[in-house]
């Protein structure tokens, strides 16, 4: 993962900017591997397809706390590309730069409002 720019300004505040590609590419990867190791299961009792997935968290919030049970089965279980690339940073990033995680604070710009029910 190579950043797309950095800078410093004058109080020494650098910041790094990434693009969200190749979380998104990690995040559709362990999709297909899910899914593919759900199709390929016939020995359930309960089949998990039709594999359900969103990157939107106010969609995935909605499924589980209003939809409940008949919906949650089929629930994709991995993170989303933003989570994705929060872990990427937080780990990858930090070592790679010599950095404690707790001092890199991660801010993404999106323009969806649930993006904040994510971040929580």
């Amino acid at each position: 993962m190579k950043p797309k720019g950095s800078a410093a300004s004058s109080k020494a505040l650098g910041h790094t900017v990434f693009d969200m590609k190749i979380a998104a590419d990690c995040s559709i990867l362990k999709s297909q591997k899910e899914f593919v190791r759900r199709y390929c299961q016939h020995h359930e009792e309960e089949p998990r397809l039709p594999m359900l997935t969103s990157a939107c968290p106010g969609w995935v919030q909605y499924a589980e706390h209003m939809l409940g049970h008949p919906i949650t089965p089929h629930l994709f279980t991995a993170k989303s590309p933003k989570q994705i690339m929060g872990s990427l940073v937080k780990d990858y990033f930090a070592r790679w730069q010599n950095l404690s995680p707790d001092k890199i604070f991660h801010v993404i710009v999106a323009p969806c409002y649930d993006e904040k029910l994510e971040a929580l």
